[in-house]
């Protein structure tokens, strides 16, 4: 009987291991104390393995210019009062730019696609799910094309919201000068620790100074179009001027802690300016 008094031990110290690394979040730290008094042992394999208490570095978000927390005179009262209940979820004061509100998916990826086409230098592209479709090839063979031409492309999807987009486009898009990247890939052997951790942000930013984000994914059932799906109504904004700082830090921020893709170039793709030359 002395190994019971022995994983007695071990378990106290598993619980004490708990209480300590979840010492701010008092809630979450007592439901895992619960399992692991209920389930010596394999209640804290369990804990390891779906709460993944590891090394996600968390950077405070941010930004270079500190701009003035007045709206110019020529916005109206309810301006105001929207920018006062907004400046405490904002990184650093209030920014100034144009704004385009999209209820549709047609006429998002319509004016997405446009945009895209005008880019001069960068493009970064961060999905939660990111189809292999009509839309999705579309996005894809555009953004191999700016590539391609010179263009710096980095393209970032979530594991899990992603998880049916094909190896082989992305090895199209890697042989073009793509970085791709993925958030939390889910393998072995922690593949149930990155469950909980997901990236639902839509965010796309074009040459640092306009944007895309909102509600919509990547994929053919956004526009309407889909007979299985009918019709969808979501949000999405175009954002031009100073706020696509904050899209891009955020962007910036997910793509230090994503993994780049496992996938080799076969071949290696000279952009159509050096073909020319």
């Amino acid at each position: 009987m002395e190994w019971i008094f022995y994983l007695y031990l071990l378990n106290t110290f598993f619980i004490l291991f708990i209480a300590i690394w979840e010492v701010r979040r008092p809630a979450k730290a007592l439901n895992w104390i619960i399992i692991v008094l209920f389930l010596p042992v394999i209640g804290f394999w369990l804990y390891l393995s779906i709460s993944n208490p590891k090394f996600i570095h968390r950077k405070r978000l941010t930004c270079s210019k500190n701009e003035s927390n007045k709206l110019p005179e020529t916005f109206g009262a309810s301006a105001s009062v929207i920018a006062n209940a907004l400046r405490h979820f904002t990184v650093n004061g209030l920014r100034m730019g144009q704004v385009q509100v999209f209820n549709n998916g047609i006429a998002k990826y319509d004016q997405l696609l446009v945009s895209l086409q005008k880019a001069q230098e960068t493009i970064d592209l961060e999905y939660f799910i990111y189809r292999n479709d009509q839309i999705g090839n579309r996005i894809t063979e555009l953004l191999i094309e700016k590539a391609l031409n010179g263009v710096q492309v980095r393209f970032m999807r979530d594991s899990l919201g992603s998880y049916k987009f094909p190896r082989e486009k992305i090895r199209q898009m890697v042989e073009a000068g793509i970085e791709c990247r993925t958030i939390f890939p889910l393998r072995f052997p922690w593949i149930l620790s990155n469950w909980n951790y997901r990236d639902h942000c839509k965010i796309v930013t074009i040459d640092r100074k306009e944007s895309f984000t909102g509600g919509m994914n990547v994929g053919y059932e956004y526009t309407g179009l889909k007979p299985d799906v009918g019709f969808w109504r979501d949000t999405h904004l175009q954002i031009i001027g100073e706020a696509t700082g904050d899209l891009q830090t955020v962007f910036d921020v997910h793509w230090e802690i994503a993994v780049p893709e496992r996938i080799k170039s076969k071949t290696n793709l000279k952009t159509k300016s050096e073909v020319t030359t």
